[in-house]
């Protein structure tokens, strides 16, 4: 007999949590988690009030972590209160809406509880753990409003004196937020990487080192996941000059990294005088000003500003940039 009705409770608890039922609310806070964040929000609402969680379901975030706090004069109030917490809202919540049909997932009862830390998954693949300090609950499936909707219920009033006013107090005063709410996203200890490579002409093929590996790291919007920490990068091409980045990834947040290729032809700047010439293997430059491309070898370059005249050689490399710099200067000394 008594597994018969463990049986059947067990059966009305899969009914009454498993179905969608209209909940009507009295009023409603939206709590919107922006991507990346990891600060928590913190607010206050009746015992009678309600409030949704809104998320964005990105491979960082593995769950919600919701505080209830209920300070002395609430708990010595004769208020009893529970908490139950709703998901796949039939719509995205709506500060002004306040009638859902939604699945419960789960209750808990506030009565002689100072403070009750939740924490829900809203991914199968989550890595939250049970401890002395908090509740972790069982994964549900979610739909794509991405919402969790939790609405306090007022159980006992035993202390609210009748006003001639029709307005009801608690221990002789107004109504008022006695409840605490604190909400947080739990992320992964994760990051996203993102590289976003320009090139000067035609892309040819180029291989990126991550602390020393092999790596292929797509452009945005795709990125690569990555634990937390600090990487450098290094882009390496037969056509292109080696680069390096180092980058720091943070849980949560997409980091993207920009990479313009330079070409492996060698360059050479040069700056000088406006009055001065310049000449590249006897050949007059017209405009000093524009890097000049070099053809790998032997190459002598020759500047005349007045009577002065100044020739020096280099052996342009690849993958090499030659900057010639010429200064004219006035040194004044005075003696006794």
């Amino acid at each position: 007999m008594k597994k018969k009705v463990l049986l059947l409770q067990f059966i009305f608890l899969c009914i009454f949590f498993l179905f969608a039922e209209e909940v009507k609310l009295d009023e409603l806070k939206i709590i919107n988690i922006p991507n990346g964040s990891t600060a928590p929000q913190t607010f206050e609402i009746q015992p009678t009030g309600a409030f949704a969680v809104t998320y964005r379901n990105t491979p960082f975030i593995q769950g919600i972590e919701i505080e209830i706090k209920q300070n002395l004069k609430t708990l010595n109030s004769g208020i009893c209160t529970d908490c139950i917490i709703f998901n796949e809202l039939n719509q995205k919540p709506i500060a002004d809406l306040l009638s859902y049909n939604a699945t419960k997932i789960y209750g808990i009862s506030l009565h002689n509880r100072k403070s009750v830390v939740l924490q829900i998954p809203v991914t199968e693949e989550h890595l939250l753990q049970e401890s002395p300090f908090s509740k972790l609950l069982p994964y549900q499936k979610n739909n794509e409003n991405n919402a969790l909707l939790f609405r306090l219920h007022k159980i006992t009033e035993s202390n609210i004196v009748p006003d001639t006013t029709g307005i009801k107090k608690i221990g002789g005063t107004e109504p008022s937020k006695i409840i605490s709410i604190s909400v947080k996203p739990i992320l992964k200890n994760q990051g996203g990487l993102s590289v976003n490579m320009k090139y000067p002409d035609v892309p040819n093929k180029v291989s990126i080192t991550l602390n020393g590996r092999y790596a292929e790291i797509p452009a945005s919007p795709e990125f690569l996941m990555l634990p937390v920490g600090d990487y450098q990068l290094i882009f390496n091409s037969d056509v292109y000059r080696s680069e390096m980045r180092t980058c720091k990834i943070d849980p949560g947040k997409i980091t993207e990294l920009n990479v313009t290729m330079r070409s492996i032809i060698p360059i050479l700047n040069i700056h000088i005088p406006k009055e001065a010439q310049v000449f590249l293997d006897k050949e007059k430059i017209i405009d000093p000003t524009q890097e000049i491309r070099l053809s790998t070898g032997k190459h002598t370059i020759k500047v005349i500003i007045g009577n002065y005249e100044i020739m020096r050689q280099i052996i342009a490399e690849e993958g090499k940039t030659y900057n010639i710099e010429m200064k004219v200067e006035m040194e004044i000394e005075v003696t006794d």
